[in-house]
């Protein structure tokens, strides 16, 4: 998949974002790749500007500095310790008026102790003006403020969240390789993965601490409640209808009331 963002049109000032613990100076200077692309991978196009504020966004600042670091799809950061420790960092140029353009992948979310949503780091140095710290984000990410394991960053800045469109899907199905053959046939596929997860993966077990499991469980609690209809034949307003239908009544929903009756169904009466 290639994802294509590229800046914001209104003329305001982004906002500062913490350096973070991955940094390491001395990135090597990029014609504008940051993380090598992989087929399997979802390739990340960026395209941007560095604007003037004072000018009011009509004059773009050349040569100006990027280091840009970043997780690699699984997560994981390089160290910067040797000459092949560099992958997923690199240091590009703005033109003469200030655009940029990057290719690189989509960031893979790590948990230190909770996950961090996925995001790009950038450190901008531009003469005359003092050097910037920020980080990109990425509209619709679940684990966006308030859910980001760091609490100081500022994922909940609106203007360091951007929208990713995608324009071209660059994966297709060529088969499913395994020992003996190659499977192309999707039911099979879908099976034979079916039956792999099932043998050597592990029954997913609930986590009261888990704030996604928890989220989860309340939508499919409150589901449970509506009554079974055509969904396919169902109006927005019909939807409202029977989800306010459904919910209790503080004065109404006693014993032997149909409201009361209603919540003490059994789940398999109420869903197909």
């Amino acid at each position: 998949m290639i994802t294509y963002v590229t800046a914001q049109q209104s003329c305001q000032l982004t906002d500062a974002d913490i350096l973070g613990p991955y940094y390491h100076p001395g990135a090597p200077t990029s014609t504008g790749q940051i993380c090598a692309n992989l087929p399997a991978h979802d390739r990340l196009i960026l395209t941007g500007q560095v604007l003037d504020y004072e000018s009011k966004c009509q004059r773009g600042i050349p040569n100006v500095k990027l280091d840009l670091w970043q997780a690699n799809y699984n997560g994981v950061y390089s160290g910067g310790q040797s000459a092949n420790d560099w992958w997923c960092r690199g240091v590009i140029t703005t033109d003469s008026n200030g655009k940029f353009r990057i290719t690189t992948l989509f960031p893979g979310r790590y948990d230190d102790g909770g996950y961090r949503p996925a995001h790009i780091h950038f450190k901008v140095t531009a003469q005359g003006y003092p050097t910037f710290v920020t980080q990109l984000y990425f509209n619709l990410d679940y684990y966006l403020s308030p859910r980001d394991s760091c609490k100081r960053c500022r994922s909940d800045a609106k203007t360091l969240v951007v929208s990713a469109a995608h324009r071209d899907d660059i994966k297709t199905f060529e088969g499913l390789t395994t020992s003996t053959n190659i499977i192309k046939d999707h039911q099979l596929t879908a099976d034979t993965l079916a039956d792999f997860y099932e043998k050597y993966c592990e029954t997913p077990t609930f986590d009261p601490n888990n704030t996604a499991h928890l989220d989860a469980l309340k939508i499919y609690d409150d589901f449970s409640k509506l009554p079974h209809f055509p969904l396919e034949k169902t109006s927005l307003e019909e939807v409202e209808k029977n989800w306010k239908r459904a919910q209790k009544k503080k004065l109404t929903d006693t014993e032997g009331s149909s409201a009361f009756v209603l919540h003490q169904l059994p789940t398999e009466y109420l869903i197909e």
